[in-house]
């Protein structure tokens, strides 16, 4: 789409897209080459007087047309570092990394799956990680598979469906896709570029550790399969 046409977001992320198009009530980015995730998905949302916008990055490692039974290991190998940030301290937050919940849930039913905290201690080690985190300061994020992105299902009823749902997804992938999902009040201020920036700088650089923690499990379990 042209760039002429382009609305405010777009053009304060101009360096780093080389296309984009609006898509389901947001606008989706294509990163320009050298960066390591493949897509952007950007939506946002009122709250009050200031807008809160949802960014989705996609990390393709397995397309759903190379997809087959031989990269179900890798899957699930993968779908156990899922993490989540949370914050802690009263008066001066500091960011850390725990697993995702919903494989809390979903190991109650499948006892197979372990959490594995390699991904967690990467991207704790990584001091661009963390100092990014710090600048950006997300209101929520999320690193997992695609295969466990859907929506928390609040009514008791339906949890049930919902770990269902899961644990289908776990045991019969259709891909091999992290998306890094992160939300961020941004107020219109004279910072308003340098916030967006910022929130792309972090989330290429998640995307570089979760590439890095990615390449060296496919290699593990190619080394193993051999043997």
């Amino acid at each position: 789409m042209p760039f002429a046409d382009r609305p405010l977001e777009v053009k304060m992320l101009e360096e780093y897209i080389s296309d984009w198009r609006n898509l389901d009530g947001g606008i989706l980015l294509i990163p320009k080459r050298g960066l390591h995730f493949n897509q952007l998905f950007l939506r946002s949302r009122w709250f009050f007087m200031d807008r809160v916008f949802d960014f989705s990055a996609i990390i393709r490692v397995i397309s759903k047309r190379r997809m087959n039974e031989g990269y179900r290991p890798l899957h699930n190998s993968l779908a156990e570092l899922s993490c989540e940030l949370h914050w802690s301290g009263l008066i001066r937050k500091r960011p850390h990394f725990r697993s995702y919940a919903l494989l809390d849930i979903i190991q109650d039913r499948v006892p197979a799956i372990s959490p594995n905290s390699e991904l967690i201690d990467a991207l704790s080690s990584s001091d661009t990680v963390m100092e990014m985190l710090r600048r950006v300061s997300p209101d929520r994020l999320y690193i997992t598979l695609s295969s466990f992105t859907t929506p928390q299902l609040s009514p008791t009823r339906h949890r049930d469906v919902l770990i269902k749902m899961l644990i289908d997804r776990y045991q019969n992938p259709e891909e091999i896709t992290w998306v890094i999902s992160m939300s961020k009040l941004i107020s219109r201020t004279l910072s308003y570029k340098r916030k967006f920036i910022e929130a792309v700088g972090l989330i290429e650089s998640i995307s570089k550790v979760v590439m890095g923690v990615t390449y060296r499990i496919k290699n593990r379990l190619k080394r193993r399969s051999k043997k």
